[in-house]
């Protein structure tokens, strides 16, 4: 699928131009660098639940994704810069 500049250009505005897109995507890609990162030592504190992730740090952590993100909403974390995921000593398949 080839996708039009012009179109590219109209994601990148209203995600508040390439700079702001670049900062959020680095922001987002170290959050999730450092949960992988420190799997074991989150597993020992979260295992079972949610995480969320920000400047290298968990924000907010819950067994449910729904009272997990009402969490980040109250603490104001800009959303597009959170790494969030679910970990568990558990295989667990997550589908979204």
């Amino acid at each position: 699928m080839v996708v039009s500049e012009k179109l590219i250009n109209e994601a990148l505005n209203s995600a508040g131009g390439k700079e702001q897109f670049a900062r959020q995507y680095k922001q987002y890609s170290n959050s999730v660098l450092f949960i992988d990162e420190h799997r074991q030592d989150l597993l020992k504190k979260h295992d079972g639940e949610w995480i969320a992730v920000y400047n290298s740090e968990v924000v907010a952590s819950g067994k449910k994704y729904d009272v997990l993100t009402r969490k980040l909403i109250r603490l104001k974390v800009p959303i597009k810069e959170v790494a969030i995921k679910f970990i568990s000593s558990r295989k667990v398949v997550t589908l979204f």
